[in-house]
């Protein structure tokens, strides 16, 4: 069967059909990739190849001139091939058998690429995939979750009042109660997971197995808009009177190690890998430490909002439209695009 499949790609590209020939050469290799699409894909292709009669009714080789019109040449080392099994019936055949076959690899055998996960404003958490400008949303790993930060690794989430630790596909690693109203963050591993829980004054960090609990040793001069952990220290950005600064906090015992006042931030601000995001009346703004930014054109009335929805790649939300946008950094250039909203109601 695979040899008169190549002899029936073969002969696409020898004619004018080299983007049907290239098509079925994909399908080929993206069904069989996989060892229980094997026998679906034989099967119907099986189907077709006997239907035309065969090998012999496709013939590689120089082309034939046409025959003219009239019966058949009385030549016994000629096939006869069924009118319906010309070539050009393969080019009118390629968007049915694309939607026939492409079905058969299933959702998660297409391996379109995560983009990150995303709390939307109906406070359900689902992955996005595909590439910048082209999303699909999927389907909820979890619902009611009032914070969330996610890494390509996984996620810490707030839901009913505890916190959560969860893995790429949504399932729960570690759970400890908490607060409706935590700050959480996540940077690549889940051993970087932390929550500041305000009532308690207390921080939440998470060591691959377990959380801990540190209180800090005095109160905050104002309220959390993001942290993040390292080995022995949590930073946190609190802003104050409109004012921003970066507070480090010792893990071991709950002391404040230094605060820094940053001039040039504005609330809201998260941490984004190197950078602190930002927005002022030029768009939005990632600075690094050394001062190095970037900037990127925003339009948003009134407040926004940051969550980490990857480890590259971080929320923008504009409560006032309910738009959601994902600001991607690769190694070459930064994208920002608009996110799908999720279709609402039951799947058809």
């Amino acid at each position: 069967m695979y040899r008169s499949f190549l002899v029936l790609v073969g002969k696409a590209r020898r004619t004018d059909m080299p983007a049907v020939a290239g098509f079925a050469e994909f399908v080929w290799r993206a069904l069989l990739g996989n060892a229980r699409n094997k026998g679906k894909v034989e099967g119907l292709l099986s189907i077709s190849w006997k239907a035309c009669g065969g090998m012999k009714a496709v013939r590689s080789g120089p082309e034939r001139p046409a025959q003219p019109e009239g019966p058949p040449h009385n030549n016994a080392n000629q096939t006869a091939v069924p009118r319906y099994c010309s070539l050009s019936i393969w080019r009118r055949l390629a968007a049915p058998f694309a939607l026939v076959c492409l079905p058969c690899l299933g959702f998660g055998q297409i391996n379109a690429p995560r983009v990150g996960v995303v709390r939307y404003s109906d406070l359900t958490v689902r992955p996005v995939y595909g590439l910048p400008a082209s999303f699909v949303v999927g389907q909820p790993l979890s619902s009611a979750v009032t914070a969330a930060s996610f890494s390509d690794n996984g996620g810490i989430l707030v839901s009913g009042g505890r916190i959560r630790v969860i893995r790429p596909d949504g399932s729960t690693l570690a759970e400890e109660p908490g607060s409706a109203d935590a700050v959480v963050g996540i940077e690549k591993s889940l051993a970087s997971a932390i929550a500041f829980l305000p009532a308690s004054n207390t921080l939440l960090h998470f060591d691959g197995k377990e959380f801990h609990r540190t209180e800090l040793s005095s109160p905050l001069p104002g309220s959390v808009l993001s942290l993040r952990a390292g080995a022995e220290t949590a930073s946190l950005l609190v802003e104050h009177d409109g004012a921003v600064s970066e507070i480090i906090v010792t893990l071991s015992s709950g002391n404040i190690f230094s605060e820094s006042f940053l001039s040039d931030v504005r609330a809201p601000a998260a941490y984004f890998g190197i950078f602190i995001a930002y927005r002022d009346e030029l768009g939005l703004e990632l600075e690094a430490a050394n001062g190095a930014r970037q900037s990127l054109p925003f339009l948003c009335t009134g407040s926004i909002s940051f969550e980490r929805m990857a480890s590259n790649s971080l929320k923008a939300g504009c409560p006032a439209t309910g738009q959601e946008w994902a600001l991607q950094l690769s190694p070459k250039r930064l994208y920002l695009s608009e996110l799908p909203l999720p279709l609402k109601g039951p799947r058809p």
